[in-house]
Protein backbone atom coordinates (compact mmCIF):
# COMPACT_ATOMS: atom_id res chain seq x y z
CA UNK A 1 0.00 0.00 0.00
CA UNK A 2 1.68 3.61 -0.94
CA UNK A 3 0.93 5.81 2.00
CA UNK A 4 -1.94 8.38 -0.11
CA UNK A 5 -4.60 9.78 0.29
CA UNK A 6 -8.02 11.71 -0.79
CA UNK A 7 -9.02 15.05 -1.84
CA UNK A 8 -10.34 17.30 1.18
CA UNK A 9 -14.04 16.34 0.62
CA UNK A 10 -13.17 12.77 1.20
CA UNK A 11 -11.50 13.19 4.52
CA UNK A 12 -14.73 14.41 6.14
CA UNK A 13 -17.21 11.36 6.14
CA UNK A 14 -19.23 12.86 8.46
CA UNK A 15 -21.28 15.29 7.21
CA UNK A 16 -24.87 15.97 5.78
CA UNK A 17 -28.58 17.22 6.33
CA UNK A 18 -30.60 15.56 9.61
CA UNK A 19 -27.84 14.49 11.77
CA UNK A 20 -27.74 15.86 15.20
CA UNK A 21 -25.11 16.04 17.91
CA UNK A 22 -26.49 12.19 18.86
CA UNK A 23 -26.48 11.19 15.53
CA UNK A 24 -23.22 11.92 15.15
CA UNK A 25 -21.57 11.03 18.06
CA UNK A 26 -22.84 7.27 17.12
CA UNK A 27 -22.13 7.12 13.98
CA UNK A 28 -18.37 8.48 14.78
CA UNK A 29 -18.18 5.68 17.93
CA UNK A 30 -18.93 3.22 14.75
CA UNK A 31 -22.28 2.10 15.56
CA UNK A 32 -24.35 4.05 12.22
CA UNK A 33 -23.57 0.72 10.65
CA UNK A 34 -21.05 2.37 8.71
CA UNK A 35 -23.23 4.74 6.80
CA UNK A 36 -21.51 7.51 4.46
CA UNK A 37 -23.14 10.00 6.29
CA UNK A 38 -26.19 10.94 8.73
CA UNK A 39 -29.23 11.95 6.78
CA UNK A 40 -31.28 10.96 3.90
CA UNK A 41 -28.80 10.43 1.27
CA UNK A 42 -26.41 8.39 3.74
CA UNK A 43 -29.53 5.98 4.16
CA UNK A 44 -30.34 5.85 0.15
CA UNK A 45 -26.38 5.45 -0.35
CA UNK A 46 -26.16 2.66 2.39
CA UNK A 47 -29.17 0.43 1.03
CA UNK A 48 -27.87 1.01 -2.40
CA UNK A 49 -24.95 -0.60 -1.14
CA UNK A 50 -26.85 -3.32 0.76
CA UNK A 51 -29.18 -4.37 -2.28
CA UNK A 52 -25.56 -4.28 -4.35
CA UNK A 53 -24.14 -6.79 -1.92
CA UNK A 54 -26.97 -9.34 -2.30
CA UNK A 55 -26.52 -8.99 -5.86
CA UNK A 56 -22.87 -9.28 -6.60
CA UNK A 57 -22.80 -12.17 -4.02
CA UNK A 58 -25.06 -14.36 -6.12
CA UNK A 59 -22.99 -13.05 -9.11
CA UNK A 60 -19.45 -14.07 -8.18
CA UNK A 61 -20.79 -17.73 -6.58
CA UNK A 62 -22.44 -18.12 -10.01
CA UNK A 63 -19.37 -16.95 -12.07
CA UNK A 64 -16.62 -17.45 -10.16
CA UNK A 65 -18.12 -20.12 -7.65
CA UNK A 66 -16.81 -17.57 -4.81
CA UNK A 67 -17.28 -19.04 -0.82
CA UNK A 68 -16.46 -16.79 1.74
CA UNK A 69 -14.58 -17.87 5.04
CA UNK A 70 -14.24 -16.42 8.37
CA UNK A 71 -16.91 -13.75 8.51
CA UNK A 72 -17.50 -14.40 12.28
CA UNK A 73 -13.86 -12.30 12.69
CA UNK A 74 -15.58 -9.48 11.42
CA UNK A 75 -16.38 -6.77 14.59
CA UNK A 76 -19.68 -6.03 15.12
CA UNK A 77 -18.15 -2.50 15.27
CA UNK A 78 -15.87 0.79 15.06
CA UNK A 79 -13.13 0.97 12.65
CA UNK A 80 -10.97 -1.67 11.89
CA UNK A 81 -8.15 -2.79 8.94
CA UNK A 82 -7.92 -5.18 6.37
CA UNK A 83 -4.86 -6.48 4.94
CA UNK A 84 -5.24 -8.15 1.60
CA UNK A 85 -3.39 -9.90 -0.87
CA UNK A 86 -4.04 -8.68 -4.31
CA UNK A 87 -4.89 -10.20 -7.14
CA UNK A 88 -7.16 -8.70 -9.68
CA UNK A 89 -9.45 -5.89 -10.37
CA UNK A 90 -12.29 -7.71 -8.43
CA UNK A 91 -10.49 -7.60 -5.68
CA UNK A 92 -12.49 -4.50 -3.27
CA UNK A 93 -15.66 -6.01 -5.00
CA UNK A 94 -14.26 -9.73 -3.04
CA UNK A 95 -13.75 -7.92 0.52
CA UNK A 96 -16.82 -6.51 0.53
CA UNK A 97 -18.61 -9.66 0.03
CA UNK A 98 -16.70 -11.35 2.78
CA UNK A 99 -17.07 -8.25 5.28
CA UNK A 100 -20.64 -8.13 4.63
CA UNK A 101 -23.07 -5.88 4.00
CA UNK A 102 -23.39 -4.07 7.84
CA UNK A 103 -19.81 -3.75 7.34
CA UNK A 104 -19.26 -1.35 4.31
CA UNK A 105 -15.68 -0.79 3.36
CA UNK A 106 -14.21 1.55 2.60
CA UNK A 107 -10.83 1.52 0.30
CA UNK A 108 -8.57 3.07 -1.51
CA UNK A 109 -7.92 3.02 -5.19
CA UNK A 110 -5.24 4.83 -7.58
CA UNK A 111 -6.33 8.76 -8.76
CA UNK A 112 -6.11 7.53 -12.32
CA UNK A 113 -9.51 5.27 -11.77
CA UNK A 114 -11.31 8.62 -10.80
CA UNK A 115 -12.56 9.40 -14.51
CA UNK A 116 -15.35 11.29 -15.38
CA UNK A 117 -16.70 7.99 -16.42
CA UNK A 118 -15.80 5.81 -13.90
CA UNK A 119 -15.16 8.28 -10.55
CA UNK A 120 -18.41 8.68 -10.32
CA UNK A 121 -19.32 5.15 -9.67
CA UNK A 122 -16.24 4.00 -7.45
CA UNK A 123 -16.94 6.91 -4.94
CA UNK A 124 -20.34 5.93 -4.78
CA UNK A 125 -18.70 2.64 -3.45
CA UNK A 126 -16.86 4.15 -0.92
CA UNK A 127 -13.58 4.42 -3.00
CA UNK A 128 -11.02 7.27 -2.48
CA UNK A 129 -8.17 8.21 -4.20
CA UNK A 130 -4.32 7.51 -3.73
CA UNK A 131 -1.39 8.84 -5.63
CA UNK A 132 0.70 5.52 -6.18
CA UNK A 133 4.02 7.61 -7.68
CA UNK A 134 4.75 9.79 -4.38
CA UNK A 135 3.98 9.04 -0.68
CA UNK A 136 0.45 10.87 -0.76
CA UNK A 137 0.08 11.84 3.27
CA UNK A 138 -3.71 13.10 2.40
CA UNK A 139 -4.77 9.31 1.56
CA UNK A 140 -3.31 8.29 4.64
CA UNK A 141 -4.84 11.17 6.56
CA UNK A 142 -8.16 10.17 4.84
CA UNK A 143 -8.23 6.30 5.68
CA UNK A 144 -7.00 7.34 9.32
CA UNK A 145 -9.64 9.73 9.75
CA UNK A 146 -12.29 6.76 8.84
CA UNK A 147 -10.93 4.21 11.21
CA UNK A 148 -11.55 6.93 13.58
CA UNK A 149 -15.44 7.58 12.88
CA UNK A 150 -15.64 3.61 13.04
CA UNK A 151 -15.62 3.15 9.30
CA UNK A 152 -13.43 -0.45 7.91
CA UNK A 153 -10.73 0.59 5.92
CA UNK A 154 -9.46 -1.74 3.35
CA UNK A 155 -5.79 -1.76 2.03
CA UNK A 156 -3.22 -3.92 -0.43
CA UNK A 157 0.10 -4.31 1.89
CA UNK A 158 1.82 -5.50 -1.62
CA UNK A 159 1.19 -1.77 -3.37
CA UNK A 160 0.10 -3.35 -6.72
CA UNK A 161 -1.88 -6.41 -8.53
CA UNK A 162 0.72 -9.73 -8.12
CA UNK A 163 1.85 -10.79 -11.87
CA UNK A 164 1.72 -14.56 -11.14
CA UNK A 165 -1.09 -14.95 -8.15
CA UNK A 166 1.23 -15.59 -5.58
CA UNK A 167 1.86 -13.07 -2.12
CA UNK A 168 4.39 -10.21 -3.12
CA UNK A 169 6.42 -8.28 -0.68
CA UNK A 170 4.32 -7.27 2.11
CA UNK A 171 5.31 -3.38 3.11
CA UNK A 172 4.93 -1.38 5.88
CA UNK A 173 2.19 1.18 5.60
CA UNK A 174 -0.59 -1.20 6.65
CA UNK A 175 1.04 -1.45 9.89
CA UNK A 176 1.33 2.21 10.05
CA UNK A 177 -2.31 2.80 9.87
CA UNK A 178 -2.99 0.17 12.42
CA UNK A 179 -0.54 1.72 14.78
CA UNK A 180 -1.69 5.28 14.78
CA UNK A 181 -5.28 4.56 14.57
CA UNK A 182 -5.19 1.52 17.36
CA UNK A 183 -7.08 -0.47 15.49
CA UNK A 184 -7.08 -4.16 14.58
CA UNK A 185 -5.90 -5.47 11.09
CA UNK A 186 -7.92 -8.57 9.36
CA UNK A 187 -5.13 -10.29 7.02
CA UNK A 188 -7.34 -11.19 3.71
CA UNK A 189 -6.45 -13.59 1.58
CA UNK A 190 -8.13 -13.98 -2.39
CA UNK A 191 -7.27 -17.00 -3.85
CA UNK A 192 -8.30 -17.76 -7.50
CA UNK A 193 -9.07 -14.08 -8.80
CA UNK A 194 -5.89 -13.87 -10.47
CA UNK A 195 -7.30 -16.74 -13.03
CA UNK A 196 -10.33 -14.80 -13.59
CA UNK A 197 -8.88 -10.99 -13.88
CA UNK A 198 -5.65 -10.98 -13.28
CA UNK A 199 -2.95 -8.67 -14.14
CA UNK A 200 -1.85 -8.47 -18.07
CA UNK A 201 -5.60 -10.14 -18.66
CA UNK A 202 -7.70 -7.81 -20.95
CA UNK A 203 -11.18 -9.41 -20.70
CA UNK A 204 -13.09 -11.00 -17.46
CA UNK A 205 -13.23 -14.99 -17.97
CA UNK A 206 -15.63 -17.58 -15.20
CA UNK A 207 -13.33 -19.57 -13.41
CA UNK A 208 -14.34 -21.64 -10.37
CA UNK A 209 -13.18 -22.40 -6.74
CA UNK A 210 -12.52 -18.78 -6.17
CA UNK A 211 -11.96 -18.31 -2.60
CA UNK A 212 -11.58 -15.33 -0.01
CA UNK A 213 -10.80 -15.70 3.72
CA UNK A 214 -10.69 -13.04 6.50
CA UNK A 215 -8.12 -14.24 9.34
CA UNK A 216 -8.41 -13.80 12.81
CA UNK A 217 -7.29 -9.91 14.03
CA UNK A 218 -4.21 -8.80 15.06
CA UNK A 219 -3.86 -6.04 17.31
CA UNK A 220 -1.12 -3.07 16.80
CA UNK A 221 0.92 -2.97 20.00
CA UNK A 222 3.23 0.41 20.44
CA UNK A 223 3.68 3.26 18.57
CA UNK A 224 3.15 4.83 14.92
CA UNK A 225 6.30 6.40 14.62
CA UNK A 226 7.89 3.51 15.99
CA UNK A 227 10.33 1.56 13.92
CA UNK A 228 10.42 -1.46 15.25
CA UNK A 229 6.55 -1.82 15.97
CA UNK A 230 6.09 -1.19 12.50
CA UNK A 231 8.57 -3.81 11.35
CA UNK A 232 6.89 -6.26 14.08
CA UNK A 233 3.18 -5.92 13.36
CA UNK A 234 4.20 -5.95 9.16
CA UNK A 235 5.84 -8.98 10.00
CA UNK A 236 3.00 -10.44 11.78
CA UNK A 237 0.79 -9.70 9.02
CA UNK A 238 3.01 -10.82 6.35
CA UNK A 239 3.00 -14.59 8.43
CA UNK A 240 -0.40 -14.73 8.45
CA UNK A 241 -0.98 -13.92 4.87
CA UNK A 242 1.54 -16.41 4.35
CA UNK A 243 -0.31 -19.14 5.93
CA UNK A 244 -3.55 -18.34 4.23
CA UNK A 245 -2.15 -18.37 1.03
CA UNK A 246 -0.29 -21.67 2.02
CA UNK A 247 -4.13 -23.15 3.35
CA UNK A 248 -5.93 -22.03 -0.29
CA UNK A 249 -3.16 -23.66 -2.38
CA UNK A 250 -3.13 -27.15 -0.40
CA UNK A 251 -6.78 -27.14 -0.15
CA UNK A 252 -7.78 -26.16 -3.70
CA UNK A 253 -9.98 -28.13 -5.77
CA UNK A 254 -9.07 -29.75 -8.63
CA UNK A 255 -11.09 -30.21 -12.01
CA UNK A 256 -11.92 -33.91 -10.97
CA UNK A 257 -13.36 -32.85 -7.97
CA UNK A 258 -10.56 -33.91 -5.41
CA UNK A 259 -7.69 -31.80 -3.98
CA UNK A 260 -4.56 -30.92 -4.96
CA UNK A 261 -1.39 -29.14 -4.02
CA UNK A 262 0.89 -26.78 -5.54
Amino acid sequence: MSEGAAEREDAAPVSGAGAGPAEEAAFRRGKRLDRPQPGVFGELRYRLYQASWYFARAMFYVLFGLRLRGRENVPAEGGFLVASNHQSFLDPIIIGLVVGPRRQIHYMARRTLFSPALGWLIRLYNAFPIERSKADFKALTAAQQRLEAGIPVLVFPEGTRTPDGRLQKVRSGAARLALSGGVPVLPCYIHGAHRAWGKGKKFLRPIRGMRVTLGEAIMPEGAADSRSARNELTEKLRKALAALEEEAYSNEVSPSGGTRSE
